[in-house]
């Protein structure tokens, strides 16, 4: 079990530890020492990623002082980074990331950390899924299972969302650049303003379907028979076109290459294309070391 300061990973990268710039899979914890609340997670590829990611990224959402997620961890964070601490529990090849998984969810019961830590769901990942309940405390939605309800509605908790019930009995407005939801006994004032009911966000509107005889596309109306749909001359969709089942479906798998600048992942059938076209290119992250 290796332990760092949370404020010791903020400055980059290229700055973090030598023993984090790997691409093992890592089971973690993040402990604040000052309440005694803990999040467990996963990082299938290293931590250098799940750090930095720019959506879901530690760093990045404390940077931000991101206060939805992870249960306001990061707003503490902003408050008092001093009480926060890395801890690596486990690390393995992430051809072995199931067995990460599963430890990351006994260490989530071991250490209670939806009920008591920062954690939003029995095991590790966000939203609902199949045999789960939602429970919320007015700020929070958490997912649990049945047989843990009775020990959450003990401290104050309630079944049920509490993100969604502000949409019921509202209605989407728009003035072509603008789109929100009011109480529709609103709409009266709204509309001297130049507004009408819908959300305005329509991608789809003003396109038609059409295919080349054998796929099948949506053109908007203002681009029929130009240069970038020339091969588009039939109206309509083909019905009978193959489609996948419902589910999800593996990508073909991603490599790192770089310029010594810029960082970029693409599929590995191009990589090889890619790299005659850019010779300033070479396969790998950028991974500075101290």
């Amino acid at each position: 079990m290796i332990e760092y300061k949370f404020s010791q990973l903020i400055n980059g990268i290229e700055n973090l530890p030598e023993s984090l710039l790997n691409y093992n899979s890592v089971l973690y914890r993040i402990h604040d020492k000052s309440l005694n609340m803990n999040y467990i997670g996963t990082a299938k590829y290293g931590m250098p990623n799940r750090l930095y990611d720019g959506f879901n990224g530690h760093v990045h959402l404390y940077r931000t002082n991101n206060k939805t997620r992870c249960k306001g961890m990061y707003h503490n964070m902003n408050e008092r980074l001093e009480d926060f601490y890395l801890i690596i529990e486990d690390s393995d090849s992430p051809d072995n990331y199931d067995r990460i998984l599963q430890k990351e969810t006994e260490l989530i019961k071991s250490y209670d950390s939806v009920l008591f830590g920062y954690n939003m769901s029995l095991d590790g990942k966000p939203g609902w899924k199949k045999g789960s309940l939602c429970v919320n405390d007015g700020e929070y939605d958490l997912y649990i299972y049945p047989e843990d309800v009775p020990r959450f509605l003990e401290r104050g908790y309630s079944l049920g969302s509490c993100k969604h019930g502000f949409l019921k009995d509202t209605v989407w407005i728009t003035n072509g650049s603008e789109s929100k939801m009011i109480d529709p006994s609103d709409f009266p004032k709204y509309e001297k303003l130049g507004y009408s009911k819908g959300s305005g966000n329509k991608p789809n509107k003003n396109k038609v379907w059409m295919n080349d005889g054998t796929k099948s596309t949506l053109v908007p109306k203002d681009l029929i028979g130009s240069q970038a749909y020339s091969n588009y001359i039939n109206y309509g969709r083909i019905e009978n076109s193959p489609r996948k089942k419902r589910g999800k479906y593996k990508g073909e798998t991603r490599k790192f290459i770089n310029n010594g600048e810029k960082c970029l992942r693409i599929p590995i059938s191009k990589v090889n294309d890619f790299l005659r076209e850019h010779p300033d290119y070479k396969e790998g992250r950028i991974m500075k070391k101290k």
